[in-house]
């Protein structure tokens, strides 16, 4: 396979195509800041020095429990997996490593609202376009040989 030029087709001729930038919603769907994994959100700060030898102890509302697609409750910036919570005889979350805001950090804790990473990851052409409500797409075309 060889990468072209990029160009700009209708939507119908989009088919075996990827998109050559990331894709920028015109609306977000949904429309909050939403939980990516099973866990707790918490306050990334309030997770700074948490380790092995030394974790963090969360009392119970200075977390909440999400599920996959939960909206992250306000004044929480992070989600932790479900797998890497332990919780006391009091209620409290420990936590055996930081995490990072993830507006500032760029992983995945939480499912942005902002944008569509299709070019990161490859994603079909028609089908970026059509789950972000975008048109025209810039896309470049790889060259395939027959089948």
């Amino acid at each position: 396979m060889r990468r072209t030029q990029a160009e700009q087709v209708p939507l119908s001729q989009a088919l075996r195509r990827v998109t050559a930038e990331p894709v920028w919603a015109t609306r977000s769907s949904p429309s909050f800041d939403a939980a990516a994994m099973d866990g707790i959100a918490v306050r990334a700060a309030d997770t700074v020095g948490a380790s092995e030898s030394t974790p963090a102890f969360l009392d119970p509302g200075a977390f909440a429990v999400v599920d996959t697609g939960d909206p992250l409750p306000e004044d929480f910036d992070a989600v932790v997996m479900r797998e890497h919570v332990h919780h006391d005889e009091a209620g409290r979350a420990e936590l055996r490593g930081a995490v990072a805001d993830f507006r500032e950090s760029g992983k995945l804790t939480v499912a942005w609202t902002e944008r569509q990473r299709a070019a990161e990851k490859k994603a079909p052409a028609r089908a970026a376009a059509e789950s972000c409500g975008v048109l025209p797409v810039s896309i470049a075309a790889i060259a395939m040989s027959p089948r």
